[in-house]
C-alpha cells in the first residue's frame, strides 16, 4: 500500500501527532453516541504509512476529530479516504442537545421547580 500522504499532511498542517489524533477520536466518539473508537498511535501511523485502512466509522471519527481540532469541516477525501456511506456525524447534535437542556433547566427554574447550579442544573 502506498503512504496517505493527505493524512500526513492535514496533522501536520494542523499539529497534531498520532498519538494526539487517537485521544482525539476516542473523546469523538465517546460523545457521539456511536461505538467508541479506541486506537493507540501505532494505529495513526500505520494509516499514514498505508499499512492498513481505517473501518468506515474511523474514517468518519477521525475526520470529525482533525475538523473540531481546524475549527473547520475536513472531509473524509481530503484525508485521502472515501466518505463512509450514511456515517457522517452531525456536528450540530450535541450543541443543540446541550442548548436544550439548558433552556429546559432555565424554564423549570423560572417555574419555580427549582434553581440552577453552577452547571445550569436544575437542584430543588
Amino acid at each position: 500500500m502506498t503512504e496517505n500522504k493527505r493524512l500526513t499532511a492535514v496533522m501536520a498542517e494542523l499539529g497534531i501527532t498520532d498519538n494526539g489524533l487517537a485521544h482525539r477520536m476516542f473523546q469523538v466518539s465517546k460523545r457521539d453516541g456511536g461505538p467508541v473508537v479506541s486506537l493507540k498511535q501505532a494505529n495513526i501511523k500505520r494509516y499514514r504509512l498505508g499499512e492498513n485502512v481505517p473501518k468506515p466509522r474511523t474514517v468518519t471519527v477521525m475526520a470529525e476529530a482533525l475538523s473540531i481540532k481546524a475549527g473547520y469541516r475536513i472531509t473524509a477525501a481530503q484525508i485521502g479516504y472515501a466518505e463512509p456511506p450514511g456515517t457522517q456525524i452531525n456536528p450540530w447534535r450535541r450543541f443543540a442537545e446541550q442548548c436544550a437542556a439548558q433552556r429546559y433547566a432555565e424554564f423549570l427554574a423560572s417555574c419555580g421547580f427549582g434553581s440552577l447550579d453552577h452547571n445550569g442544573k436544575v437542584v430543588a
